[in-house]
């Protein structure tokens, strides 16, 4: 089979597990926004940010360099795989050890035993790691993602019972870990033929893997300084009431897309690093993945930024409405979030990460202070504003490394994104339009629908006519194609 079947295989299974998962992320916190409190929801919303930053030094970005290097023997794999456990083992003792002045930290009594229970979360991944990165090295993403669709429909169903006996926001903590105890069984059972941990250790085997993983691990830090520092300044400023609407728009607007990236850079990581030595291929899959990104995220995006209000509305509850703004804003962080996405994935595949670190940090420097200002100034808003800025800032970093790495030119890159976007436009001025003749006394779900169906309407005839991606133009002929075919027989 070749490399590009094996890829398109890989990407169908990584598409199926990422909608599944993604899916399930938004009913969770659809349901628990409607059964939980505020408050409750805004304490999930900090726990969300704690585990967020104890995650970036799980496994020392180990996983990412075991699929990046090429002739890994079974002493390597094994070492690698025990230092990762005994790592995550690390990050949990260390969480544990925290949880009384975070909790102090945000003025949040019951989020100390909330943060010990899951840290057994971390115990727990760091045995499934390794079995996974061994799987995604040889594009077996099937069995991945069968572990992660039944982690995500388990996670889904475990919160919303909890929620629905009074648990409040332990729902979410024990939903976590039971589904976590899961996914790792599964990767290790569905992994066992790709790899099987032997009881040896020894840091020379280790060490051509930490410089490469510290630097993830170091730029995964730098990285969620700078895309969650607004989530920590508006819970330590503001509480966890003001915290919980914002976490709730920013997982639809900047999560969302995140998730569904890895549909395609899940799959690009290990695809580039087969082509290490043949740059031109690399820079020709990079720019690609650039742009089916930004076109798969440009209308959503910009659609649920014109209809805000009713979205958040509909979709977690009216006493939501309020953070239409924050959320229309945060739709523009994602967009420019979704285009820079694959970046990650070609700075590993060509072994970069130190130049992307280096960046980063300058981001992070510049990012901070705006966040702190802008969010004691003018609150939630404030903070969405902050990302808006920091958004921009990483487009620059990707445009900087693509220059450096591959020698793709700022208006190249940049011209990515327009033609992405591009289609999606006239959508938006028709919606804008269509939204002036439409009755004011429907429903959310009926006002949401009317509009989704002419939003997707007009998107289709501007993707037909205005889309230049050669994915795009090669759909097209096959429709053409099959549909003279049809005619002729």
């Amino acid at each position: 089979m070749s490399l590009r079947s094996t890829a398109a295989g890989a990407a169908k299974w990584t598409a199926l597990s990422t909608v599944v998962t993604a899916a399930t992320n938004l009913l969770i916190f659809a349901f628990l926004a409607r059964l939980l409190t505020q408050s409750e929801m805004g304490l999930i919303a900090i726990m969300v940010v704690v585990m967020a930053l104890v995650d970036v030094f799980v496994g020392l970005g180990l996983p990412a360099a075991l699929i990046h290097r090429r002739g890994v023997t079974s002493r390597q794999a094994s070492s690698v795989h025990w230092l990762v456990v005994g790592s995550n083992s690390a990050c949990g003792l260390l969480l544990i050890l925290l949880a009384g002045l975070l909790s102090d930290f945000f003025s949040q009594p019951d989020l100390k035993m909330q943060l010990i229970v899951v840290a057994a979360v971390f115990v727990i991944n760091g045995f499934g790691q390794i079995p996974k990165a061994s799987l995604e090295k040889r594009l077996q993403f099937g069995r991945v993602a069968s572990a992660e669709i039944s982690y995500a429909v388990l996670q889904l169903v475990a919160a919303v019972a909890f929620a629905h006996f009074g648990f409040g926001s332990w729902s979410y903590v024990l939903a976590l870990v039971l589904s976590s105890a899961v996914r790792v069984s599964l990767w290790a059972y569905l992994g066992r033929r790709t790899f099987r941990p032997r009881f040896v250790f020894g840091w020379s085997s280790t060490k051509p893997f930490l410089s490469f993983g510290v630097y993830q691990a170091a730029d995964g830090l730098v990285n969620y300084l700078t895309n969650n520092f607004s989530a920590i300044a508006l819970g330590k400023i503001l509480g966890p009431g003001p915290l919980s609407g914002y976490t709730l728009a920013y997982n639809v607007a900047v999560q969302l897309p995140a998730k569904v990236n890895p549909i395609i850079t899940r799959v690009a990581f290990p695809l580039m690093a087969k082509m290490q030595g043949e740059q031109s291929r690399v820079v020709r899959t990079y720019l690609q993945i650039n742009r089916i990104c930004a076109l798969i995220s440009a209308p959503v995006l910009i659609g649920l930024a014109l209809v805000s209000g009713d979205f958040m509305s509909f979709m977690y509850g009216e006493p939501y409405r309020s953070y239409e703004r924050e959320f229309a804003i945060l739709c523009l962080v994602g967009l420019l979030r979704a285009y820079g996405n694959p970046l990650g994935s070609m700075l590993n595949a060509t072994g970069r990460v130190k130049l992307g670190f280096s960046l980063n940090s300058i981001r992070a420097c510049l990012s901070i202070p705006i966040t702190i200002w802008m969010t004691i100034e003018w609150g939630s808003l404030g903070a969405a504003l902050s990302m808006l800025i920091s958004g921009l800032l990483g487009f620059c970093v990707g445009a900087i490394c693509s220059r450096v790495v591959l020698s793709v030119k700022l208006r190249t890159y940049a011209a990515g994104l327009f033609w992405a976007v591009l289609p999606a436009l006239p959508m938006a001025v028709f919606l804008v339009g269509f939204q002036l003749f439409l009755p004011t006394n429907l429903s959310n779900w009926t006002n949401i629908s009317i509009q989704a169906v002419v939003a997707l309407f007009i998107y289709l005839i501007s993707i037909w006519t205005l889309c230049r991606e050669p994915f795009i133009l090669s759909v097209k002929s096959r429709i053409i194609r099959n549909v003279l075919e049809f005619k002729r027989s």
